[in-house]
């Protein structure tokens, strides 16, 4: 019984082990996720200016390009200005140009961030989740345990015949089928003691737990 008691409180620093392990993680994963939901608010903020930038730089081009070439130099009042006029429509096309390009790399970089944000929840849910076996597994080995250190004398006494018994059983049973198979193998290789994983006899290649 005591061998039983030992191997449930391994059992039960093992699993406490894992809770510890698991919340770690758990933490991580959660400075992660409020790391990413800021760079996503962050990347938003900017797309929507850049937007915003884009559509005035469009009514600007707009307007001047509803203009023909005429009344661009009667409004100017000379070629140089007209001039410097087409030049700036035409500075204005290529800063359009360059940030509808940025802002294509922004939304490229806010939907992968916004990816990793939903990977990331859904690895903290299966985190919760683990954690919550483990400390459903803990509960019941610490019950058990408790169950075995305030058993009666008697109990005790009662536990231990029926553990020999069913390791008595199993001894059997594992007779029985090597000797079946013994017998099938028509006697060869057959050797007692050997046998691995708690089976008490080995039979050369026929064994696969040997």
């Amino acid at each position: 019984l005591s061998q039983q008691i030992s191997s449930l409180e391994d059992d039960i620093k093992t699993t406490e082990s894992k809770i510890t392990q698991t919340t770690d993680q758990i933490s991580a994963a959660k400075t992660e996720i409020d790391n990413l939901d800021g760079q996503v608010k962050q990347k938003t903020a900017e797309l929507n200016e850049l937007k915003k930038k884009i559509n005035a730089s469009l009514v600007e081009i707009y307007r001047f390009s509803s203009r023909s070439g005429w009344e661009l130099i009667l409004s100017s009042g000379n070629l140089g200005e007209s001039s410097n006029q087409v030049k700036y429509v035409e500075a204005i096309q290529i800063q359009v140009k360059s940030m509808y390009n940025k802002l294509l790399d922004i939304k490229e970089d806010l939907d992968r961030e916004k990816a990793e944000q939903e990977a990331k929840k859904e690895e903290l849910d299966n985190l919760k989740q683990r954690q919550e076996e483990y400390k459903k597994g803990s509960e019941y080995q610490v019950s058990q345990k408790d169950k075995l250190k305030n058993m009666t004398e008697q109990q005790k006494q009662e536990y231990d015949a029926l553990a020999r018994k069913l390791q008595g059983e199993i001894a059997n049973i594992s007779n029985e089928i090597y000797s079946e198979r013994l017998r099938q193998s028509g006697g060869s290789s057959w050797q007692l003691g050997g046998g691995g994983s708690g089976y008490p006899f080995g039979c050369g290649s026929i064994d696969p737990w040997k």
